[in-house]
């Protein structure tokens, strides 16, 4: 964001620093509580995220805006997500979709992608076990709904088409939970590789 991440290391020299290192795309991955309240700090968010995609695109970084299932909780009569997909600027701030979270958060992620494909520039593939409510709340979701690619809900295979013939930029397959974190990760990649 263009504010002082803190008092030595503002956001315009985190916007050098990755230029310099080649990185092409930076991520805002999370808004705190505070930062979330209501739908004006949403909006406030939103300005915030158009005015630094103008100091990450003089640096020919793309911005991109990484979604939980918090953006789907209604807020004063509005969902978040779709206020801003309403209003970020669609070059300037593009997407970092993560399926899981959308899946948690009551939204179908192949429709999103298949609606949003031109501004999603990285996907985070994870699965999710069936019979998991909606649930706003990221740290009340229970670890066993973190499910290894194929073994849960999403349809990550049509997801993973969308993503090849529109050109997103990059897939990560991810895990936030596991009781055995290699294991799963070789039986998600080998699901992703099977298709």
């Amino acid at each position: 964001m263009p504010h002082e991440i803190d008092s030595k290391y503002s956001f315009e020299q985190v916007v050098e620093t990755a230029h310099k290192n080649g990185l092409t795309h930076l991520v805002l991955a999370y808004l705190t509580a505070g930062e979330r309240s209501t739908l004006d700090d949403y909006k406030a968010r939103i300005e915030e995220l158009n005015q630094a995609a103008e100091i990450c695109r003089s640096a020919n970084i793309q911005l991109c805006y990484h979604n939980h299932s918090f953006e789907f909780n209604p807020t004063e009569g509005q969902i978040p997500f779709d206020l801003m997909v309403e209003r970020l600027d669609p070059q300037g701030v593009q997407f970092e979709l993560d399926v899981f979270w959308a899946q948690v958060g009551g939204r179908d992620p192949l429709a999103l992608t298949q609606s949003l494909a031109s501004r999603i520039r990285l996907l985070h593939l994870k699965d999710l076990q069936k019979g998991t409510p909606v649930i706003y709340d990221e740290g009340k979701v229970p670890h066993t709904a973190f499910k290894e690619l194929g073994n849960g809900v999403v349809d990550i295979a049509k997801i993973v088409e969308i993503a090849a013939r529109e050109g997103i930029d990059y897939c990560y397959v991810e895990q936030d939970w596991s009781d055995d974190p290699v294991k799963s990760m070789e039986e998600s990649v080998r699901f992703f590789e099977t298709l």
